[in-house]
């Protein structure tokens, strides 16, 4: 029996791209799956064209000092904190709409107009926390709170913890009325945080939802996928007697 081939369908440092509007050449753009491309020559809207992922490219700054292994991230707004003139700018002060570019390849200083950044070079070293504080008296946190936005989810995401902790003790005519729920943007239920022991809860008591070294070989992992933002809202309020109570969030997890 002949052994499957396999061919190559496309190199991994240039990919294909079609812009719905045209595109010049050197442009930066945020791609379908999250990553950052520049653009190699001009693209008309709707037809094909190449954008490089990989290497080092030389793109616009904002007038932001930055330092070697910065994370970058481009601004499309064309006022990038009080940066240069042009539609967008490298900046290491991601703010909503921004997507990430990579990692700084060598210093920047804040007069600079370039810089230089190794492309969707891994926005994370390692595990990392996040972390949001809610309210769970009735009426006072009723909207979700983004823990994790989707620009600094490039690749995808592996969950390896989510725990709360009491900041405010639950009052009410039951502990477990306060209930957080974490959830990915496909609304998919990461964990629930319920403030549930069996004796009255206090200040800093811990509240289990997800730990990955708790689970047996088979169980499914908690994933996010690349672009999706991760967040949290109080899905149960507390309720008579005098109501109250706070619940700090935690998500640990691992960039991909």
């Amino acid at each position: 029996m002949a052994k499957p081939k396999g061919k190559i369908y496309q190199t991994g440092d240039v990919v294909d791209y079609t812009p719905s509007a045209a595109k010049s050449g050197g442009d930066v753009v945020q791609l379908d799956d999250g990553r950052a491309g520049i653009v190699l020559n001009d693209i008309a809207a709707a037809a094909l064209g190449a954008a490089a992922v990989e290497g080092i490219a030389r793109i616009e700054k904002a007038q932001v000092a930055m330092a070697v292994g910065d994370r970058v991230f481009f601004d499309e707004d064309g006022d990038p904190y009080g940066g240069t003139a042009g539609s967008g700018a490298a900046t290491d002060l991601p703010d909503d709409g921004d997507f990430y570019v990579g990692r700084l390849f060598e210093a920047a200083a804040a007069t600079a107009t370039h810089c230089l950044v190794i492309l969707n070079r891994n926005i994370f070293d390692g595990r990392k926390v996040v972390f949001s504080e809610f309210d769970c008296e009735t009426g006072e946190d009723d909207a979700a709170h983004v823990l994790i936005p989707a620009y600094l989810n490039p690749n995808g995401l592996i969950i390896t913890a989510i725990f709360g902790q009491v900041t405010e003790v639950m009052a009410g005519s039951s502990e477990d009325q306060g209930v957080v729920t974490v959830s990915d943007e496909s609304d998919n239920a990461l964990a629930t945080l319920t403030a549930s022991d069996a004796a009255a809860d206090a200040e800093n008591d811990v509240i289990e939802g997800y730990f990955l070294q708790e689970a047996a070989t088979g169980d499914a992992g908690k994933v996010v996928a690349a672009g999706e933002y991760v967040d949290a809202i109080v899905t149960q309020e507390t309720s008579g007697g005098t109501p109250a109570g706070k619940i700090k969030a935690f998500v640990e997890f691992i960039a991909l």
